[in-house]
């Protein structure tokens, strides 16, 4: 029977990424809420997949973000494993950890009934280890800092470490934009066909989506690929089965523009993201 490995503050855990490089976490805390989550905080240094860095080296590096985990689940798995243990530094810096989500329900405290509420309007906010608050409307000024709130699975916690967003479907990113990685290639779709794409589903940043794409029918999928936050190509699957090919280097065709905004001014749906391959496919087509 395997050994069952022991977690506590402090302890450092490595996940090797697609057998290509290593990122590292530090356990930093227990959360009170969200089911007893493990506070991690993600280094945003990737290590050669044979390098052995010091600990203490690791703590030191750029801190690519805090989020809930359950850290065990991730251990058993294998998608992590424990390396070794250090301080925690800048530990009086967590209280200043924002943790928030929308909400598009509330209760009635006197029947215990729940209402739909606009979720625009009731935000969720908290500090690590702190009860939530309904503070209205997200400011502008937590909009670049706060964390999705949440005890998130492994395999989202990998995500972000390899893209620097997490691909989960949520209301969160109708008003926080999603930031990859500026080095990282991401490929997405959006069909127009779905008759939710643009109406009921209130997942996309809809007014910033319009402004920035061109849409000439109802009846198309449009395919990107992102570098960063910029699209660098798109193909256009028209209504008829034509092709548009858009990039960088001929970024207008057909009356047809490459997508100018960033890749956040869309709320992507989980089964909007493509791998490589599916989208070159797409782009392969004449």
């Amino acid at each position: 029977m395997a050994k069952r490995t022991v977690t506590r503050i402090g302890d450092i855990f490595c996940a090797e990424i697609d057998n290509e490089y290593k990122c590292y976490f530090q356990y930093v805390g227990k959360d009170s809420g969200q089911l007893g989550g493990a506070l991690i905080r993600v280094f945003r240094k990737r290590h050669p997949i044979d390098a052995n860095p010091d600990m203490m080296e690791v703590i030191n590096g750029e801190i690519a973000f805090h989020t809930l985990t359950f850290i065990q689940v991730g251990t058993k798995l294998g998608t992590w494993y424990k390396v070794g243990k250090a301080p925690i530094l800048y530990q009086e810096y967590l209280n200043d950890i924002i943790f928030g989500k929308p909400r598009h329900f509330l209760f009635d405290q006197k029947t215990f009934a729940s209402y739909d509420v606009n979720p625009f309007n009731h935000w969720f906010v908290r500090t690590f280890n702190t009860p939530f608050k309904d503070i209205g409307r997200l400011p502008d000024s937590l909009k670049g800092c706060i964390e999705y709130d949440g005890v998130h699975p492994y395999s989202s916690i990998i995500e972000r470490m390899k893209y620097g967003y997490f691909i989960d479907t949520t209301f969160f990113y109708a008003v926080v934009k999603r930031i990859p990685w500026p080095e990282v290639a991401s490929f997405t779709t959006l069909d127009i066909t779905k008759e939710d794409t643009y109406t009921n589903r209130d997942y996309f940043h809809v007014y910033g989506k319009v402004a920035r794409m061109v849409i000439k029918s109802e009846n198309e999928i449009h395919y990107f690929h992102f570098h960063g936050e910029k699209a660098v190509r798109e193909v256009v699957v028209k209504a008829d089965g034509s092709v548009v090919h858009l990039s960088t280097d001929y970024p207008h065709k057909d009356g047809y523009e490459l997508f100018s905004g960033v890749f956040g001014d869309i709320n992507w749906h989980a089964y909007d993201f493509l791998n490589r391959d599916t989208f070159e496919e797409q782009w392969e087509k004449l």
